[in-house]
């Protein structure tokens, strides 16, 4: 790895969130109902979060509840804990690319995949989240997204 070389560390970087992606799709078994898949990634002071929810025929549903969605049976508690501990393994990843290449490390990464069309959007933040709150989690800015998503 040349971390003097900034196309390196582009090309790891869409890597890591096309993997990002990758597992959530795979989660819902690639399902064609799927309309987007959400995924949002917390670093902070090396504390990391990965978690996604999806519209699904229109709706919006967390991971432990596509089933009540999808034509086959994907959700199962057993996945859905894989699906976030190797989030969270590729969040910690993540978080030490950005260190290797002496960059800043993204607070929230907040990742929108459209299969149907194939777009991707990724919305990169750097204020701090929740650890300057004494009463805020990294799940809260989750659930935020999420209820911000619903409006939509």
């Amino acid at each position: 790895m040349n971390i003097n070389d900034p196309h390196n560390f582009d090309k790891e970087f869409q890597k890591l969130f096309t993997e990002m992606i990758e597992i959530a799709y795979e989660y819902v078994g690639n399902a064609k109902e799927v309309d987007q898949v959400y995924v949002y990634v917390s670093i902070e002071n090396k504390e990391y979060f990965y978690n996604v929810f999806y519209r699904i025929g229109g709706s919006l549903t967390k991971a432990h509840k596509v089933n009540e969605y999808l034509s086959v049976d994907s959700g199962t508690p057993q996945r859905n804990r894989q699906l976030l501990k190797h989030g969270v393994d590729l969040a910690r990843v993540a978080g030490q690319l950005f260190s290797d290449y002496k960059r800043d490390v993204p607070t929230t990464m907040k990742m929108i995949y459209e299969p149907k069309t194939s777009s991707f959007s990724n919305d990169i933040g750097y204020e701090l989240q929740h650890s300057n709150h004494p009463d805020r989690t990294e799940v809260d800015g989750f659930n935020e997204w999420f209820e911000a998503i619903k409006m939509i």
